[in-house]
């Protein structure tokens, strides 16, 4: 008997105005879950566009001749993040476009340091481009 009590005592809160403004609560706080879940989705991606722009343009530097660490210096990020970004960057490079024997570009992207510059190598071991001035 007591049980039933209880539960009816239940019912009759769960109709009251009470409940109707603790669920709304309720649905606002979930709303605002859900929105901050797509703010830090949106922010993720925003960040890893940005980190894969800088490692693309570490890459483009030091293709260009300058070496890894002035590129660094010149883009202003800490030596650990530039090192990691465009070693990110060269291997992204490397996956989505193999090198060919005229494609120097991707020969050079290959031997940035923090690399694989084996890629690069000819048989002899000499990691030259060869035709570049």
């Amino acid at each position: 008997m007591a049980a039933r009590v209880d539960r009816l005592i239940a019912d009759r809160d769960e109709r009251g105005p009470n409940a109707s403004a603790r669920r709304q609560r309720i649905t606002a706080a979930v709303r605002d879950g859900r929105r901050a879940l797509l703010t830090r989705r949106t922010s993720r991606a925003a960040v890893q566009d940005a980190e894969a722009r800088v490692g693309a343009a570490l890459v483009r530097i030091t293709a260009e001749g300058l070496p890894l660490k002035a590129a660094i210096d010149a883009v202003g990020v800490s030596k650990t993040v530039g090192r990691r970004l465009a070693s990110a960057s060269a291997e992204t490079t490397r996956r989505l476009s193999p090198a060919s024997p005229t494609d120097t570009t991707s020969l050079h992207a290959a031997c940035v340091p923090g690399g694989h510059p084996e890629i690069g190598a000819t048989a002899t071991g000499d990691t030259s481009v060869k035709g570049n001035p």
